[in-house]
């Protein structure tokens, strides 16, 4: 059987993105309590322009939880990418090498 080809990623800074047809994020909701947490909801968004400036994550506090809502970048269109200087994503050169330590006697 064949391997599936990988998308391909494209990073700026700490975003990494696949290319799409559309903006598309993905918002999650947790409830989270003193001794567990818990994921209420996923759902997926696309639009056809960038959302501006927006808190990746927010959280608001109640007197028996606290609830976190969360966004994350998934996908945006090629033609975005390469407008704004995105660089192809190399996961390989990610890992750090291993030191490695002799001691001189």
């Amino acid at each position: 059987m064949a391997k599936p080809t990988p998308e391909p990623v494209y990073h700026s800074g700490d975003v990494k993105v696949v290319v799409t047809d559309s903006f598309i994020y993905e918002v999650n909701l947790y409830r989270i309590f003193k001794d567990r947490a818990e994921c209420v909801g996923s759902q997926h968004y696309s639009t056809d322009k960038p959302i501006g400036k927006f808190k990746e994550c927010e959280t608001v506090k109640t007197k028996t939880c606290t609830y976190m809502k969360c966004v994350a970048w998934v996908g945006a269109p090629m033609s975005y990418i390469e407008s704004n200087g995105f660089k192809l994503y190399d996961k390989n050169g990610e890992k750090g090498k291993r030191k490695t330590s002799r001691k001189k006697r």
